[in-house]
């Protein structure tokens, strides 16, 4: 009995570094690479300083700013009134929602953009990406 304890204790020591190791890596001011468009998909895929990064992007009608992050989009019934674009990551951690921009046009053109728009704010460096990695980011833990 004792050595099972004692090897229980040994693997979530071992996990919470890995995990402690994952949350360092992954911070608003990683800039992050990918060889994928992003475009007219649902999904893309970065790499943030040798972490692989799943991103989702979607459209809603759930109005944001840089930095806003929501448990869930709703949709409106008219797909062309959907033109607030949201980013999701789903590995190596799920986060919530993180809004990323408002399509002047339709929803149409949401849905054609919004992923590339998700991929833009993980490669480039500015205030604006870093407010929605920022986004992300802080809801991976919860």
């Amino acid at each position: 009995m004792v050595w099972r304890i004692l090897i229980f204790s040994m693997l979530v020591v071992v996990y919470s570094t890995w995990a402690s190791e994952l949350c360092l890596r992954l911070n608003p001011h990683t800039v992050c690479t990918t060889s994928e468009e992003g475009y007219n998909t649902a999904d893309v895929n970065v790499d943030c300083d040798g972490v692989s990064v799943h991103v989702v992007g979607h459209c809603s009608n759930n109005a944001g700013a840089d930095g806003t992050v929501i448990d869930n989009l709703t949709l409106a019934e008219n797909s062309a009134d959907n033109i607030q674009c949201w980013c999701l990551i789903t590995t190596p951690a799920a986060s919530m929602w993180a809004w990323r921009y408002q399509y002047a046009k339709t929803g149409y053109t949401c849905a054609k953009n919004c992923t590339r728009g998700c991929r833009n704010g993980f490669i480039f460096d500015n205030a604006e990406d870093i407010a929605f990695r920022e986004g992300l980011f802080k809801t991976l833990a919860k």
